[in-house]
């Protein structure tokens, strides 16, 4: 869109969100707010009522466009003003080179290397938009931003390291309903004998972002004995914390200790008695007990019999 603007002119203020607010049937209904400038926006109240299309509004003083003999003119890029459309872009291609590495494998690799990828390194206008959950028209019309993120999740140990390749994702990063949805930016020319008229093109256009981010993995054999190696180290540490706590720590640590502990009673192991009172018989010292003892009063003789 192209605007001819002049300094310090005058013209109605329409701003689609609010028109009912800066209506008015005279220049009295637009005096209370004469000389304040809007927030946000380089325009200052002038204090006149402008028709525009047969409907009055309350005027603006800055750089107006199209500004007739009388120093009024319309606000600059009017939505409903022309504008020129370059046509084909849905079908313009886009070749982005990806050029990545994993230090750790001494791996180096260029998403280019083989040429043209369609969905790879190579994508059309048309269909990044329809990734994104972009409309065509709407981005003609506006603008837009869009972000394609590169995602690596490579298994080094299966196929080639060509075969590593990024996953494609797509989003769209400016619908922001209520404030500056779209992408657009403006170019301004001044004429060096008229420094009150410039021209002002403002261009909507499509702004495209990149990131990339991922990870590649490989079996070590190396990495695997050392980590067998530390959960065996825990595990034999941990029985021996455990039992130092359960000992010294827990409140029923009494309770513990008498169980751990605790005599035997064989009685439950299926051993024969017999097979016991020789093997005593055949130990250093004597384990005094009387004839016709049961099993458990062997084992509990141990705590009292002489040596």
């Amino acid at each position: 869109m192209v605007s001819n603007e002049t300094r310090d002119s005058v013209c109605p203020f329409i701003d689609p969100k609010h028109t009912e607010s800066y209506r008015c049937a005279n220049d009295t209904d637009c005096k209370a707010d004469a000389g304040k400038f809007i927030p946000s926006q380089n325009w200052q109240w002038a204090g006149k009522c402008l028709l525009q299309n047969g409907t009055g509004y309350c005027g603006v003083r800055g750089w107006c466009a199209d500004v007739g003999s009388d120093n009024v003119g319309v606000l600059p890029f009017n939505p409903s003003a022309p504008w020129k459309l370059v046509h084909g872009v849905r079908q313009w291609s886009l070749l982005l080179r990806l050029n990545y590495a994993f230090p750790a494998f001494g791996i180096t690799l260029n998403s280019a290397a083989s040429g043209l990828l369609p969905g790879q390194n190579q994508w059309q206008i048309g269909d990044i938009l329809e990734k994104a959950g972009v409309d065509f028209t709407a981005a003609a019309a506006e603008g837009a931003i869009v972000l394609m993120d590169a995602k690596f999740d490579c298994n080094l140990n299966v196929g080639s390291d060509e075969d590593c390749k990024p996953d494609w994702e797509f989003s769209r990063l400016d619908k922001t309903p209520a404030f500056s949805t779209g992408f657009n930016h403006y170019q301004t020319q001044y004429s060096p004998s008229q420094r009150n008229n410039r021209l002002v093109t403002k261009r909507f256009g499509l702004k495209i972002e990149f990131t990339v981010s991922g990870r590649a993995g490989k079996f070590s054999l190396v990495n695997l004995l050392i980590a067998l190696g530390s959960g065996l180290a825990l595990v034999s540490v941990a029985s021996l914390v455990t039992d130092w706590i359960l000992s010294n720590l827990w409140s029923k640590r009494d309770h513990y200790k008498r169980v751990r502990n605790a005599s035997l009673d064989v009685a439950h192991l299926n051993i024969d008695p017999a097979y016991l009172k020789a093997d005593l018989d055949e130990s250093d010292g004597d384990v005094s007990h009387t004839d016709g003892a049961t099993t458990w009063d062997v084992i509990d003789n141990l705590g009292t019999g002489t040596h």
